[in-house]
Formats: C-alpha cells, structure tokens, sequence
C-alpha cells in the first residue's frame, strides 16, 4: 500500500462526511468502502488518504466514537499534532531504509559486546543499549546510543519536521513520533539481535564510580535483548535461577547496578536532592481504547541505575562540549537549570516553620534550619524528616513545595551548572531519536572530534537557535499533554460517580497539600494526581472562607471543625460539575474511621 499522500486523522460526521481534525479545507466526501465494509458511526476517527478526485479513502479505523483514545487523538489534534508525516519526509525515510550504512567502514565493530536495552514494555523506539564490565580497579561503562544524526541532516525535509515537531509526544495509548516510525522503530532503533549504527559513550570510572575518561565511537552493535525494567528488576532480587541470570549480558546487569548505586551515593555526596515521588501510568484498558486506566508506580531501583548511567553520559557529553567551547564552528546545546531563586526558599521555609506552629511538630525535625542558626543542605533536611503515621502526609506536603520551589530547565547556548543533576554541564546526549536537541547536539560532537565533516563557516548558527527553540517549546507541550492525560482521567473517574444517587458516591482519601485565597489543592493516595477545590464550591452554604498569610490553615466558616490545615487527611467526593468553567465541585469531609477505609 502506497504511503503517500499523508494520511489525515479525521472525524466521521452524521452525514457520512468526513472532516480531518488537522485540515483546514472542512467536510469532505469519503470514497466508497470496499465491500463488505459497513459505513463507520458518526464520531468515529479514521485514518484517511486524500485522492485526486478531492475525496478522502479510509486507510484504518483509529478510534470508535465516545472512547478515551477518540479522546486523546482530539487532545494531539488540538496541540496540533498528528502520528503522521509529510510525503517528502517519508519519502527520505524510505530512501535511507533502502541503504541504512549498517556496513560503512569507518564504524567499530562492537557487535562482540553483549549490549541490551532496557525500556518499559511497549516501547518500540528504542535509542539506548547499555553493557558494563569489571576492569582492575573499577568499571567501563559502554553506552550506545542510536546515530539518528547519520540520518537525519541539516538542508533536509526529516530535519525540518524534526525541528517542526520538536521532539516525539507521548499521551495514553497514543505516539506522535518526532522521525517517522520506519526510522524511529526500525532502522534506527537499537532493536533486538540486528546490526545498528550508534555513537558509543565508553566511560573508566573507578571503584568509587567517579568518571576518570570518557571517549566516543560511532559504532555497530547488535542488542541482544529488548529487557523491559521490570523484567530486569526481578532477575537483580531474585538472583540465581531467575532465567536471565544465565544469560550473556547477566555479569553486565549486575555491574550496571553496582555502578548506578555508586553514582547515587556520588550524587548524595554532591547534595543532590532526591525527591521521592510515585508516577501515574495512564494508559488504556484494551486495544480498543475503551477507557482510561491507571496505577501508581513508585520508580524500580533498575530504572534509578539505568538513570545515572544516562546522567553520566550527558554530563560527560558535555564537559567535552564545554571544553571546546573556542573552536570556532562549535555550536553545541546545553541544558541548564538555574538553582531555586531566594524568594521560593525563603516562602518554603516559612511554610515549614508555619507547620511546625499549627501542626505542633518537633522543631528540630522540621525546621530548615532546626536549632542552627544556618538553613541545613536542602538533601539533608528532606531525607532526614519524619514520615510515619499522620507525619507521611505533612512530608508530602513539605517534598511537594520543595520540588515546586525548583525552576524549570532550558536548553542553551552557553554552558552553566544544571542544578537538578549537580553537574557543571549537561548536555542531551541520550533520546536522539527523540529529542531534535538530541539528534544537533550528537552531530556537533562528531563533527568536533572529526568523524563527520563540518559544516560550512555559521552554517549552523541559525540551525542551533531554531534548535534550542524547538526543544524549549517541545518540553513545554509535553507538560501541556500531561496536564491533558491527567485531566481525561479525573473525569473519567468522577463523570462515573457523578452517575450515581449523592449518598452512593465514592469519597476519595488524600492529603490537603496547599491553600490559596481562592483555592485548595488535594493529592490523592490511591492515585497522585492533584485535585483543585475552588472557595467557591467549599462554601457552598454561603459561609466565609478564611486562609491564612502563610497558606497553611483554612477556615470555613466559624465552627471548629471547619478549620483545615494543610497537612490534614482529607476526603473528596464529586458533587458537581461546571460546564461552563469545565471544572469539578467537590464536597469535603474529614475522614471516617473504619476498617474498611483504613485498610483501602
């Protein structure tokens, strides 16, 4: 079946039409559907490919009407996202599938190592392969990453819609590639038991795991395993007579782990904070998309390990930048991340001791600065608070304004300490399939070290501005995007117990964890997800509502049990919602004390 032209995701209209989502041209006519196909309902999407008789012919059914994935493709398409390419662009993917450079000569032949990648279980771009072995007096640390610049080049239609796009996009149940899918899952991808190119970081750590040299090579290598975390996780726990303990690559799992526990240890030593928090996987209940479903996952130790191995690899990807920072046609990309500004301190400072007051807690816990007259490392102070009983949601509360006391992350031109990792550089060696940064930045590293010719004198000037742009805007839309999964799910959840009699619907437990004046903000503990609980709704009786300066006690109200404290159980449940705002009401109520809520 011809690709070409793009294919369109389109809605099914009552009158048989069709109308693409991304298309500004309105209803079109669908062409007749081979027999024996059944007209699609109205509200279904489809894939479609327009014909020169200006029809439209369904190409595959992507959504039925009134699903959660409908739901999310509507998300992609109003971010102005589509999973599909533009004909010259597939057109130069299929070109290069044609002649991939599996056997160019000036790759080193790797394929002897027993490299593996680890990733979750349905990820099919796979762009990074990790081996590890003992060397007399510590380790070499190998990791492959995919050569996405090989095949993605300035001047050309792939990287005009990489920087277009960005970056890949991920929603429940729902990819938005940033490279086509056959050089993204494919040719490119570091897939199981197949020859791939990729540039190698190769990195000499010694027994403490500090970075004593790191080189590149752009390589072949072929993977010998797709691992998933999980599977990883349970060969490390369970040891011998797991079944891939007696694999090849089982001696270089195992020293991934002694190198990503070292690496932890090295980072807690450079006062990195460690802020524990537990994920929302959103995905979906079946093939179809029928629903959204979701589970909490606290993070597996394997995927801290595989972590700092890829911190490592960035941090080392950029010392070597940032030393060559006065070659002329070096236009290297960084990422920096400014430390928390004073004024974010000092107000979760006063949060902190505005807990201790109402709360009643031990000064010399939870003060930042406990009965020093200095503000303790911000590390410190965070591993060192309570967290049992009634104490876990008051050290929920203080992790959560902690990690919001952060700035946000940029990509640059000019090198400058990123906060978040500790590290004097950082650069985005890793996800280059992913990332556009990823793809510039690998294919200024091998220019500088003579492995790809360099481009005319400022070439790439322009190129590394629209670069940086594209990855700025890129990990703004993916926090847009997670804000939309969230919010499909939150009304998945309580459109369903809106359906119910108000004296049969759920009361969902969590923690009060902030106040403003016109609202609150609720952390849930079966899923943590943050709820929104406007004053408007809280009073719904007309009674005034009262916070306090420091944004730690609310009263409703006179009596006294309508005085709230952030750090307090809280139970919520649906009691309405505002069409016109697009925003749930809530009732609020301390929680009952039963066996069956507490062992919930």
């Amino acid at each position: 079946m011809s690709i070409y032209p793009q294919l369109l995701v389109a809605e099914v209209l009552e009158s048989g039409a069709v109308r693409p989502l991304l298309d500004g041209d309105g209803e079109r006519k669908l062409a007749d559907l081979p027999a024996p196909l059944e007209p699609p309902e109205p509200g279904t999407l489809m894939a479609v490919r327009p014909l020169d008789s200006g029809t439209l012919a369904p190409v595959l059914t992507l959504a039925a009407p009134g699903t959660a994935l409908g739901r999310v493709h509507r998300v992609a398409a109003a971010a102005g996202l589509t999973p599909y390419h533009p004909p010259e662009v597939e057109q130069e993917a299929a070109a290069l599938q044609a002649e991939p450079g599996f056997d160019a000569p000036d790759l080193v032949d790797l394929r002897h190592l027993p490299f593996v990648t680890i990733d979750y279980l349905r990820s099919r771009d796979l762009d990074q392969a990790v081996h590890v072995q003992a060397e007399a007096g510590g380790y070499v640390v190998r990791y492959a990453l995919a050569d996405a610049a090989y095949y993605v080049r300035p001047g050309t239609a792939l990287m005009r819609e990489a920087l277009r796009r960005g970056a890949s996009y991920y929603l429940p149940g729902l990819t938005i590639p940033m490279l086509p899918r056959v050089l993204c899952e494919d040719i490119i991808s570091l897939n199981e038991g197949v020859d791939r190119r990729a540039v190698v970081v190769e990195m000499r750590l010694d027994a403490d795991g500090s970075c004593l040299d790191a080189r590149l090579l752009r390589a072949r290598i072929r993977s010998r395993r797709k691992l998933t975390y999980v599977g990883v996780q349970s060969m490390l726990d369970r040891g011998p007579g797991h079944p891939l303990a007696e694999q090849p690559f089982a001696g270089s799992l195992r020293l991934m782990a002694e190198v990503g526990r070292l690496r932890m240890a090295e980072a807690v030593g450079r006062g990195v904070v460690r802020h524990r928090r537990a994920e929302v996987n959103i995905d979906l209940v079946d093939d179809a998309g029928t629903a959204f479903r979701a589970r909490a996952t606290p993070r597996l130790s394997v995927e801290r390990y595989n972590e700092q191995i890829s911190l490592l690899t960035n941090i080392e990807g950029a010392s070597l930048l940032a030393a060559a920072r006065g070659e002329p046609d070096l236009q290297a990309v960084f990422r920096v991340h400014a430390e928390p500004p004073p004024e974010k301190l000092d107000a979760l400072e006063r949060l902190a001791d505005a807990l201790v007051r109402e709360h009643k807690l031990d000064p010399a816990a939870w003060r930042w600065r406990g009965e020093t007259e200095h503000r303790r490392p911000m590390a410190d102070w965070l591993a060192g608070l309570p967290g049992h009983g009634h104490l876990a949601g008051i050290r929920q509360v203080v992790e959560h304004h902690a990690l919001r006391s952060n700035v946000r992350s940029l990509f640059d031109a000019a090198p400058a300490r990123h906060h978040g990792v500790g590290a004097a550089a950082y650069a985005r060696f890793s996800a280059p399939m992913r990332e556009v940064v990823g793809i510039f930045t690998h294919k200024e590293a091998l220019e500088l070290l003579g492995m790809e010719p360099g481009a005319p004198p400022g070439a790439d000037e322009a190129l590394r501005e629209a670069v940086i742009e594209a990855g700025n805007r890129a990990h703004t839309l993916q926090r847009k995007l997670d804000k939309k999964a969230h919010k499909l799910l939150l009304d998945q959840l309580f459109r369903r117990d809106l359906r119910l009699p108000g004296g049969a619907r759920r009361w969902r437990r969590g923690v009060l964890l902030g106040l403003r004046r016109s609202r609150g903000y609720v952390i849930l503990d079966e899923l943590p997800l943050e709820l929104k609980l406007y004053a408007a709704d809280l009073a719904q009786g007309g009674e005034r509502l009262t916070v306090d300066r420091a944004g730690v006690s609310l009263q409703i109200g006179t009596e006294p049990d309508g005085r709230w404290l952030v750090g307090d159980r809280i139970e919520v449940a649906a009691a309405g919602h505002d069409d016109r705002r697009d925003r749930w009401r809530f009732a609020i109520r301390r929680p009952i004390r039963s066996p069956r809520l507490d062992d919930d």
